[in-house]
């Protein structure tokens, strides 16, 4: 009789061991889902701050005119107008993480033209 008493203790314990670690690894698993979704959403904020700030820069280069300074020779694939009647303009901006939670640094090269009238004779 003490033999089984004995054996049912132990096989109750090996039963308790075993719904333990399974408890444990569902947890385990519920929080690393829960870590990679947080990790997932805070990725998605960062990309829609930084196109925000994009976008910003964007309007506000719209809203400049090209710069005598800063103009240069147009690509060839501007080749249809004649130099005299476009001016282009090689426009480079960016973005710097200031804090290590923001997004990481980024940058842009955008093409500016401009078509100007050009009258007969001024060719």
């Amino acid at each position: 009789m003490m033999q089984a008493k004995g054996f049912v203790l132990v096989v109750c314990l090996c039963f308790i061991a075993m719904v333990s670690s399974m408890a444990l690894s569902a947890l385990t698993i519920s929080q690393l889902s829960q870590r990679i979704g947080m990790a997932g959403q805070l990725q998605t904020q960062r990309y829609l701050s930084m196109k925000v700030k994009h976008l910003r820069q964007l309007q506000q280069l719209a809203s400049t005119p090209l710069a005598a300074a800063s103009r240069t020779q147009c690509p060839p694939e501007y080749a249809v107008w004649t130099s005299k009647a476009q001016q282009c303009q090689l426009v480079q901006f960016g973005g710097k993480a200031i804090a290590a939670a923001d997004a990481e640094p980024w940058g842009s090269v955008l093409w500016r033209k401009e078509l100007s009238a050009v009258q007969r004779g001024q060719l």
